[in-house]
């Protein structure tokens, strides 16, 4: 029997990853207002999403594909959002990496 799952399961997926868009566009604007009302947006079509009880397995392998590219741009997204909120960490980063280099430098010669 054919159902709807894989659709509605990739619909809420979509619509996740298209929030999360909108959460880096604001953050990369810094309109912190517009970002927590994204966020918010994002938890409820999450929790929509939970609610549903549909499990990966009604994906096929089209679907299971398209979930991953979400996935993998869902992380990239919030690795770019944390960056841009917390620019501390990105000292730490350029500090470790700075060392990490220096190290690799001496160990070459």
């Amino acid at each position: 029997m054919i159902t709807d799952q894989p659709r509605i399961l990739l619909g809420y997926y979509e619509a996740i990853g298209h929030v999360s868009q909108v959460m880096l566009q604001a953050a990369m604007r810094g309109d912190w207002k517009a970002f927590e009302h994204a966020q918010s947006c994002c938890e409820e079509l999450v929790r929509c999403l939970q609610e549903t009880g549909i499990t990966l397995d009604s994906l096929d392998d089209s679907g299971r594909r398209r979930r991953m590219e979400i996935m993998r741009q869902l992380l990239s997204d919030d690795a770019r959002i944390r960056h841009l909120a917390q620019p501390s960490f990105q000292r730490l980063d350029v500090l470790l990496a700075g060392r990490r280099l220096s190290e690799f430098e001496k160990r070459a010669y």
